[in-house]
């Protein structure tokens, strides 16, 4: 791979934010937001926000360690990278799932012990149960951390020609997996939760791909934005199936990483950027956050369109509010200790 040196790409942060953003719309509207006025305001598709974190995830992390694990993987160096992974997302995984037991008052439905066991060792979404319980966004995470797991790995793969097309059949064989199972959907309620896993082991090499991609090439990619962004629309007008989707929001990833081009005066905004920044804590948090707003919309005192509107501004302010200060006070604090510890270990 190329010695360039790593920087911030502040589109892929944005794209990220973008990405969390219309994952919380989709589950805000489809528990608010079914009958407003007689209108439906749920719009299906925002799951493929997941899938485009996946993208997101293997390319960051194939950018970042470009050069850490392409001559070999040792016990240290591995296990520095997942100290460092589960310092990003395990302690506001427990926190959330802390906070939706929590409202429970810590009391479990009967057989879900087991779930929740899943849950803490964040492999309730490796196919061992359907029951996507407590904090139920968080499935992505236990895929996320399936993938860590052998990331340093895939990068030794990655630095043959012949482990590079290995990886990409590795993406196509799994979305054609996953159409077998949901017929082109990627949604969890067509392929089947025990095959939640299946999203990641198609999205993240893929991205990682992208990343090897990104550094033996240069120059501006305006082209191939407009490209990936009129693809996509097509996609969505046309009403093809979201499997079809998926190159256009590669090319996307891959055109976006030099910070330039059209789409760059809005993917670089400071709004967009901080969305991306505090994107994790909004994921995950939004579950906690819309429970919650089960008990306020009553003390509201309002009903229909009044209602809605209101409930909605609460929701999005408690959730910014919490993810903000999720970021500022509880994440980063907590990784740059764990980047401290595992800095000394390594010297």
């Amino acid at each position: 791979m190329s010695k360039d040196p790593i920087r911030h790409i502040q589109s892929h942060t944005s794209l990220r934010g973008i990405a969390a953003a219309f994952v919380v719309f989709g589950h805000y509207t489809a528990v608010f937001g079914r009958d407003v006025a007689g209108m439906d305001f749920y719009r299906p598709h925002t799951h493929l926000g997941v899938d485009l974190f996946f993208l997101l995830s293997g390319f960051v992390l194939a950018y970042v360690y470009k050069d850490t694990f392409s001559t070999g993987v040792s016990a240290g160096s591995w296990g520095q990278f997942m100290i460092r992974r589960l310092a990003r997302i395990y302690p506001l995984h427990i926190a959330t799932l802390t906070i939706v037991l929590s409202y429970a008052h810590f009391t479990l439905a009967p057989g879900t012990a087991n779930v929740l066991a899943m849950n803490i060792g964040l492999v309730h979404a490796w196919g061992l149960t359907d029951q996507f319980l407590f904090n139920s966004p968080s499935w992505s995470i236990s895929c996320e951390f399936a993938a860590y797991l052998v990331f340093p790995f895939l990068m030794l793969v990655m630095q043959s020609f012949w482990g590079r097309i290995a990886l990409l059949g590795m993406a196509f064989g799994s979305y054609g997996l996953l159409w077998s199972f949901g017929a082109g959907s990627l949604d969890l309620d067509a392929i089947g939760r025990t095959h939640a896993l299946w999203r990641a082991v198609a999205a993240f090499p893929l991205g990682m791909l992208l990343a090897w991609a990104h550094l033996q090439s240069d120059g501006p990619r305006g082209v191939w934005q407009l490209l990936g962004l009129a693809g996509l629309i097509g996609a969505i007008v046309i009403g093809l199936p979201e499997i079809t989707w998926m190159p256009f929001l590669a090319l996307l990833v891959f055109a976006t990483a030099h910070d330039d081009g059209p789409l760059a005066p809005m993917l670089r905004q400071p709004a967009f950027v901080g969305l991306g920044e505090v994107s994790y804590g909004v994921y995950l948090l939004q579950w906690p956050v819309m429970v919650l707003m089960f008990k306020i919309r009553p003390k509201l005192g309002l009903d229909g369109v009044a209602l809605e509107i209101a409930a909605l501004g609460i929701f999005l302010g408690l959730l910014f509010i919490c993810s903000l200060v999720s970021y500022k006070c509880f994440e980063q604090p907590i990784l740059q200790l764990f980047r401290r510890k595992t800095q000394k270990i390594a010297h």
